[in-house]
Parts: structure tokens; C-alpha cells; sequence
């Protein structure tokens, strides 16, 4: 029970370490029609060994990024399926269509890893029309 304790200890302080090292760059920040809320586009990119991803985090007006995985879409190239954009992930349209209604517009070849409905009071949709 201990050793099992140990190794999930480990793989949690790895993971942290890695989730560290990433570079962020944001790429667009929308204000919501009220200006309450923004959305935020941001690429990050973890190394070598992964792949650049189109990340979207929802947040007030006043908040400040954090610097961590986004909060509400999360995607890849899927392997190269997308075409790249200039900051190296798949393309991603951000369109709010109300003060609490966002719509995310992304490539339908690539690979989603998250895809939240409802992030702080904001609903959200989707169209993989890109």
C-alpha cells in the first residue's frame, strides 16, 4: 500500500513539473458583449513530445490568466490533421453571441480533449465549421 502511496506521490509531482514547463502565448482575448467576462485563446506547448494545443479558459473581466490548462476547450492537430495555425495549434474562432452565451468555432479534424457546456455562468457552444 505504501510503494502504491509512493508511486502516486511521484506521477503527481511529475505531472506538476511537467504542467510547469509549458509556454503559454495567448493568441485572442474577447470581451463579452456586457464586458463582464472574456475569453481567452491561448496556445500552449509542453515540448517536444506533445503536440501544440488550441486551449480556451472563460473568466471575469478582472481575473488574470493563470498560466494553466484551459477551463473550458481544449484541442490538438489530431497527428497533423489540422492545418497548423501561426501559433501552431488548430484553428479556433471565439464568438460571443450574448452576455452569457460564447461560441467556439474549431477545426472538425481535430482532436478535442476537453469541451465544457457551461463554464462560470457562461453556456457554451460549439460548431466544428473551420
Amino acid at each position: 500500500m505504501i510503494k502504491h502511496l509512493a508511486a502516486i506521490v511521484a506521477a503527481s509531482s511529475l505531472l506538476a513539473a511537467c504542467d510547469a514547463g509549458c509556454d503559454i502565448k495567448t493568441i485572442s482575448d474577447v470581451s463579452s458583449p456586457d464586458k463582464t467576462m472574456k475569453a481567452i485563446l491561448f496556445e500552449r506547448d509542453c515540448g517536444a513530445t506533445t503536440d501544440f494545443t488550441s486551449q480556451v479558459s472563460i473568466l471575469s473581466a478582472t481575473q488574470r490568466a493563470s498560466g494553466s490548462k484551459g477551463n473550458t476547450f481544449i484541442a490538438d492537430t489530431n497527428h497533423g490533421s489540422t492545418k497548423n495555425t501561426t501559433w501552431g495549434g488548430p484553428l479556433v474562432k471565439l464568438e460571443w453571441t450574448g452576455p452569457r452565451r460564447l461560441k467556439v468555432h474549431y477545426d472538425s479534424r481535430a482532436r478535442l480533449f476537453l469541451k465544457e457546456k457551461n463554464v462560470a455562468g457562461v453556456n457554451i457552444s460549439y460548431r466544428p465549421d473551420i
